[in-house]
């Protein structure tokens, strides 16, 4: 296996198989967010203009960090606190990575299966739904996003081709959110305070700041901001890959897992802990943050961008 040049979001031209291989056993937890962090507020409603108190499946209150506080990415967070992560989303994606991992799979090329099962995790965190509730065109779009995705660049006849289908399925798309945004008001699904938009509505209270239209929009959003997970893991394993990986990563690897790895000896974190959190240290599969900003130079408005590299500042 190889690893084609810096193309970051590229997984077509390579294959990564599942591999079996024997570990410890115990479970471990999946965390797939961090708490938000305050230094001044202590509830949402505290927060200048926020309009809304901001709770969890626990009713603590999410938090806001000072650069991140506007009351928007308040009520965003306050369905991804560490709380729901563990009592309601971490059974789902365990479910997912045991069908991923699954014995079955071994020698399939990883990426391929991963994707087979990835929209109905993605669906059933939004808005608890999954399976043949999920329609075909919801997961033409899905399957068109991440071609677009994973070949980048839009000179690719493949690309430009998705990027029309994606446009012209996504009216549809939005229809279909804004119906299952409905069911989950209505409790017309198995688990609602198992989806985000369950906490996006009540903390979101139908004021300005997270409007049902920006519950949709958020739904399709992650579409983006959920493929790094997929960058991730691909990374991941091309790391951990028997013939082309990383010597050094490898062997960490083996020490953690043939040492006691689910053990913390009186530390606050397990040799798998750490091990972990240094790969998501050093892994970015994100490589990039764009912002664009406005300008004026006399009477000559113009327009500019700045680009923030991840890995740089890792």
């Amino acid at each position: 296996m190889s690893i084609p040049g810096n193309r970051s979001r590229q997984f077509c031209g390579t294959v990564i198989t599942v591999q079996k291989q024997a570990a410890p056993s115990g479970s471990q937890a999946v965390v797939m967010g961090s708490p938000a962090s305050c230094k001044t507020a202590t509830t949402c409603a505290e927060m200048p203009a926020a309009g809304a108190t901001c709770e969890s499946s626990t009713g603590r209150p999410a938090a806001a960090s000072s650069q991140m506080g506007s009351p928007r990415y308040v009520i965003y967070a306050s369905a991804t606190t560490p709380d729901l992560v563990a009592a309601k989303y971490a059974p789902k994606v365990h479910g997912f990575l045991a069908r991923l991992f699954a014995e079955s799979n071994a020698g399939k090329p990883l990426m391929h299966e991963y994707y087979e099962n990835y929209f109905d995790l993605y669906w059933d965190l939004h808005l608890g739904v999954t399976g043949e509730a999920i329609p075909p065109e919801v997961r033409t779009i899905g399957a068109g996003f991440t071609a677009v995705l994973g070949h980048w660049y839009p000179t690719e006849d493949i690309v430009r081709e998705n990027i029309m289908r994606v446009r012209e399925l996504r009216p549809r798309l939005r229809e279909w959110i804004d119906r299952r945004v409905q069911a989950v008001i209505d409790g017309d699904v198995q688990d609602p305070e198992g989806t985000f938009v369950h906490y996006w509505l009540k903390n979101g209270q139908g004021g300005e700041h997270f409007r049902r239209e920006d519950i949709v929009f958020e739904c399709f959003h992650n579409f983006l901001a959920f493929s790094q997970w997929g960058n991730m893991l691909y990374r991941t394993m091309a790391l951990l890959d028997e013939g082309s990986g990383d010597p050094a990563v490898r062997s960490w690897f083996e020490r953690a897992m043939t040492n006691g790895p689910d053990a913390a000896d009186g530390g606050a974190f397990t040799p798998l802990d750490r091990y972990v959190m240094e790969l998501f240290r050093t892994v970015s599969p994100n490589g990039g943050s764009l912002s664009t900003v406005s300008t004026e130079r006399g009477a000559d408005p113009r327009s500019g961008s700045v680009l923030t590299l991840h890995p740089s500042v890792s």
